[in-house]
């Protein structure tokens, strides 16, 4: 079985944003949330994965692109998001 490429892998920290839109990878590196009810730590790695945790409390999508999240109330979540840090040298041009 081959290990699963992520995005992280192909753009780790520190990539800049330039070459982080060639490969069509948005600004958030880690895009996960903590379930606070039944403990799962659930991450989205791609545009369009919307991932429950098992207890089906909290959902987390969008990969790289938005931090999309559902749950009934905000005391069932810990946000766990990590962005890319930002791109020092295009802010100097």
């Amino acid at each position: 079985m081959t290990e699963q490429r992520t995005y992280q892998s192909l753009c780790p920290q520190g990539t800049s944003e330039a070459v982080r839109r060639k490969h069509n990878i948005g600004d958030i590196f880690l895009n996960q949330a903590k379930c606070l009810l039944c403990g799962d730590v659930i991450t989205s790695n791609h545009r369009h994965d919307f991932v429950r945790c098992s207890c089906k409390s909290v959902a987390v999508d969008g990969g790289s692109w938005m931090n999309r999240r559902l749950f009934n109330s905000a005391d069932m979540i810990e946000e766990m998001a990590v962005p890319y840090e930002q791109d020092v040298a295009s802010d100097i041009e």
